[in-house]
């Protein structure tokens, strides 16, 4: 059994979008991945199914289910279509996991804009059938701090 888009949420999204944004979800099919998001939360992991996934659910725990919830919840509030509403608190890792699970690879990654607290990161995504969408996707700044190394007793020659 397969939901629908209600009328209902298709309005909140127009109220929600810009009638730019508007435009961009149609023309890159946001509102089919964010009816599969639907779907998911909708259904529980054992009755959820989708044939265009790279994720077996079967072999995932219960912090990937969390993470997949969480971008999913995203999705439905009309995030990730725009630099300006882009997706959060996932990470680099949790984005792929998503996008995986919706059945998307990564075609091209570049940094859209950065700031003190972190990057956008904009990415184009193709499906199975070589449609494109392009998404994206904060990434706080304290993931990118590298710990210094100590050079003391390394080898130098």
């Amino acid at each position: 059994m397969k939901i629908q888009l209600s009328e209902h949420y298709l309005n909140h999204l127009k109220i929600l979008f810009t009638s730019e944004e508007m435009a961009l979800a149609i023309e890159n099919e946001y509102f089919m991945l964010a009816e599969k998001a639907t779907d998911f939360l909708c259904f529980s992991r054992s009755l959820y199914y989708d044939q265009e996934s790279l994720v077996d659910l079967d072999k995932i725990d219960s912090s990937q289910i969390l993470l997949l919830r969480v971008g999913c919840v995203q999705f439905i509030s009309g995030n990730g279509l725009t630099a300006k509403r882009p997706f959060l608190n996932l990470g680099m890792g949790g984005f792929c996991f998503l996008m995986k699970f919706l059945g998307f690879k990564f075609k091209q990654q570049s940094i859209e804009s950065s700031s003190p607290d972190g990057i956008i990161d904009k990415v184009v995504l193709q499906d199975k059938t070589g449609n494109e969408i392009t998404l994206y996707n904060f990434l706080q700044e304290d993931l990118f701090k590298i710990e210094p190394f100590e050079l003391k007793d390394l080898p130098l020659n």
